[in-house]
């Protein structure tokens, strides 16, 4: 079995590109271009490492999902990471190929403002637990 890391990254950048909560406050990106328009989401690093049980084998997969903006203070942001965690967090992720069960759970978030003073970005985290039967 392989590592779910891009099938990861699609199951989130579809479900975030479904919401239309998300998509009127912002652009959903997993490659964000050069020309890009605050506010933008971006669907980002994916981790994995072996979970295997004794009645299972499966995968645990770190994901990342970055919520930028230029409004002051944080709360625009925050909004965003918010209606994040609403599609994400306790969710069966869809379209697996090779996996059982594909469960989704939020992990937490951090803050932080960008070099430019300007940027805030909130940074929220999921594990992914992939698993298939024996």
């Amino acid at each position: 079995m392989g590592s779910p890391q891009l099938q990861v990254q699609r199951a989130a950048y579809q479900l975030l590109t479904a919401d239309s909560v998300i998509t009127s406050l912002a652009g959903v990106y997993d490659q964000v271009p050069e020309n890009r328009v605050f506010p933008y989401v971006v669907v980002g690093d994916v981790t994995d490492r072996p979970m295997d049980s004794f009645s299972s084998l499966g995968r645990l997969a770190i994901l990342t999902i970055s919520a930028w903006s230029q409004y002051p203070g944080f709360a625009h942001a925050f909004t965003l990471a918010s209606q994040i965690i609403i599609d994400l967090d306790r969710v069966t992720l869809p379209g697996f190929v090779g996996y059982a069960s594909v469960r989704c759970q939020y992990k937490g978030c951090q803050t932080r403002v960008d070099m430019d003073g300007l940027s805030r970005e909130v940074r929220v985290q999921f594990d992914v637990y992939a698993e298939t039967l024996y």
